[in-house]
């Protein structure tokens, strides 16, 4: 029997010091999103910040005798587990006491807001660590989280800038409906004057009339120089070109340009989606890691006390306490004492992303407003939530907005077998010194109107090679449709059930957390009259501690769960369920 508790000890022990702080550090790495897009761009190191905890029991003095030392350990041991507070922390930041029983406060009462840990050295004896504190700490809710992140994050003008970029060439392709007129002018200098030789010619002529028979007559024109313009020319031409039909092509680019709006605006609210779920769960993330730093710091402030109680207990030779008790106490406390190291870190590098998150600057100081994550339960049928994400989610959308962008190509691969159609305009002014030759008044203003015919015959089979190839686009992005249909139901039923097995954890968590607080309580009192072993109210402590940390860690999880939930249906389901007409 003795062994089992033991391990059983090593086990909850093992839990607390090493599994917790690690699960606790998972939500402060900031991930990369599906979008390519990195929150952020490096990764930092923080120091962990140094808290000195004050012992709430007097120090026992090796001058005092046995039983003051029993008494003044009982006394100590009492006051660490009816205390309503925690130890006063002297770090520069100085987290206001709280006490682990008002993590579960009832609505309605008022909050005590926590200021960020600091990771600047603890003030010195008698300095005022209020004074310490940055005045530019903001104290931020989470609404008023989400409300920066959606102003400041630095991907949402990014988003928006794609949209414009989209509506942008969606104006190009509306251009192939209306005429287009170019103006063109030149000014060209010639080495010399053009001309024109005129050969020599030779011509034979009857002439009549003058004698009886006609008189034939040879007439020889010499050679003979003309000059055609001046060497100085401006040349001024405005033509015109209006598309009558195309076979397809204007509406197949206008399909595609209009798709591509509305697959630019679906990325941009997936976007905001994003930043809503990451601020969401770090600002979660911030509150858990707090909350497990304030567990920590208890549970070592009374497994501190039990030490001084135990070896209070073994100095004065009490039959049940022995040096082995003595020793294993001190390796909780030394252990715990690491554990809260990394915790503090947690809790830094927790706020530090929740920062990097809202865009604010590095430096800026956040303390959040929440002394609990707020949790909403939730109870839905996955059909209509299901239904609901093929409605709203924004990667179902760009998927549909994809195949209206191939079906655009399809016809734009199309109109390379049918014939193209346009009125053709020319309107030219020349300007030349001369006005004999080729640039007489007449050839100086011109202008020429057209109908205009072009009919492709044969091009290699390329144009059947593209019709093929967007043939099987289409196909290619239908099967891929099927396939996010399908994941997209799986998510949906995967973080539903996250969140609703979380939700019934809390109950039963909440309950045992209660019971190990009693439990914790009356072993602590029947320690000090030994009426129990040092292994039992050890293993009491570490047991509440570990409920309160576990309770903590179910709450973040049905808020972590609830949040993803609603990035992969779409839209907020407390919404969806109190829609009437959904």
């Amino acid at each position: 029997m003795k062994k089992k508790t033991a391990f059983r000890m090593f086990f909850l022990f093992v839990l607390f010091n090493f599994l917790i702080p690690q699960n606790c550090g998972l939500f402060a790495q900031v991930s990369i999103s599906q979008s390519s897009v990195s929150q952020l761009p490096y990764r930092q190191k923080f120091v962990d910040g140094k808290s000195f905890v004050q012992n709430s029991g007097a120090q026992i003095s090796n001058k005092q005798t046995s039983t003051d030392a029993n008494s003044v350990a009982q006394n100590s041991l009492a006051k660490s587990s009816n205390e309503s507070n925690f130890p006063e922390s002297n770090s520069v930041a100085e987290v206001q006491p709280l006490r682990i029983s008002s993590l579960q406060a009832p609505a309605g009462k008022t909050s005590t807001v926590h200021p960020p840990i600091s990771l600047d050295p603890p003030s010195k004896e008698g300095e005022n660590s209020s004074d310490a504190i940055s005045t530019n700490s903001l104290r931020l809710s989470l609404e008023d989280c989400i409300s920066i992140a959606l102003e400041r994050n630095h991907r949402r003008p990014a988003s928006k800038l794609a949209v414009e970029i989209a509506e942008a060439q969606h104006k190009q392709t509306l251009s192939a409906w209306w005429p287009q007129f170019l103006l063109r002018s030149s000014y060209t200098k010639l080495d010399q004057p053009m001309n024109f030789i005129f050969p020599q010619e030779t011509s034979v002529y009857q002439i009549s009339g003058l004698a009886p028979v006609p008189v034939p007559t040879t007439v020889t024109v010499p050679e003979k120089n003309v000059k055609l313009m001046d060497d100085r020319t401006t040349l001024t031409s405005l033509s015109m070109t209006y598309p009558l039909y195309t076979g397809g092509a204007r509406e197949g680019m206008k399909h595609q340009a209009s798709s591509g709006i509305d697959a630019a605006r679906e990325e941009s609210r997936k976007t905001d989606l994003e930043i809503i779920r990451d601020t969401r769960k770090y600002y979660a993330g911030a509150i858990l890691s707090r909350n497990l730093r304030i567990i920590a710091e208890e549970v070592l402030d009374q497994l501190e006390t039990t030490l001084r109680l135990t070896e209070s207990l073994y100095k004065a030779g009490s039959g049940k306490v022995k040096k082995t008790d003595f020793l294993k106490n001190k390796i909780y406390v030394e252990s715990t004492k690491s554990s809260l190291s990394q915790l503090r870190g947690n809790e830094a590098t927790a706020l530090c992303a929740l920062i990097n998150t809202l865009g604010l600057n590095w430096n800026s100081k956040v303390s959040l407003a929440e002394e609990i994550i707020p949790v909403s339960k939730i109870s839905a049928d996955p059909e209509m939530l299901i239904s609901a994400s093929w409605q709203f989610n924004p990667d179902w959308k760009k998927i549909n907005a994809g195949l209206s962008a191939l079906n655009g190509a399809m016809k734009i691969a199309k109109s390379g077998l049918l014939p193209k159609i346009a009125i053709t305009g020319n309107l030219n002014y020349l300007n030349n010194s001369y006005d004999k030759g080729i640039v007489t008044p007449d050839n100086k203003n011109s202008w020429s109107l057209g109908l205009g015919l072009e009919m492709p015959l044969f091009d290699g089979n390329l144009t059947p090679a593209k019709i093929n190839e967007a043939r099987a686009r289409i196909k290619k992005l239908q099967h891929e449709k099927i396939l996010l249909k399908e994941g997209i139901a799986l998510l949906v039923q995967q973080c539903l059930n996250s969140t609703i097995s979380s939700q019934n954890q809390l109950e039963s968590l909440e309950k045992a957390v209660e019971a190990s607080v009693e439990n914790r309580d009356l072993n602590i009192r029947a320690y000090q009259n030994e009426l129990v072993e040092t292994k039992d109210v050890l293993e009491a402590q570490i047991t509440a501690a570990f409920m309160k940390a576990a309770l903590e860690m179910a709450r973040f999880t049905q808020f972590a769960s609830k949040s993803e939930l609603e990035t992969v249906v779409g839209q907020e389901v407390n919404k969806i369920l109190t829609e009437p007409n959904f």
